[in-house]
């Protein structure tokens, strides 16, 4: 039954205690919003760190070396590889695991 003052439906006993409301239709510029969440891998030197979730559309898996840049590490190379993010490092990769554990926890 449909409940006219709240634009839902109701389980039709006079009002009822819940309400369904209904879903508009996506209008231009939400049509491209992100629905999921796309979640990676991250791997320094093939060791495994933890994941990534790409919580919205501005995430991207390059904020993983903004991070990393920020906190003075450069001397490394970052790759994608299916659900897979590498890391490699060739000097500080222990120091480069814990500053994106910690990076990884705190997201």
């Amino acid at each position: 039954m449909q409940n006219p003052a709240s634009g839902g439906i109701t389980n039709g006993n006079n009002g009822g205690n819940f309400v369904l409301p209904f879903i508009d239709e996506l209008d231009g510029d939400n049509r491209n919003a992100k629905l999921t969440e796309d979640r990676y891998e991250i791997y320094v030197n093939q060791e495994y760190v933890g994941n990534k979730t790409l919580l919205n559309e501005n995430d991207t898996l390059g904020d993983v070396d903004d991070f990393l840049k920020v906190q003075g590490f450069t001397n490394f190379q970052s790759s994608l590889s299916g659900d897979h993010y590498v890391i490699e490092a060739s000097d500080k990769s222990e120091d480069i695991k814990n500053a994106i554990s910690v990076y990884l926890h705190n997201r």
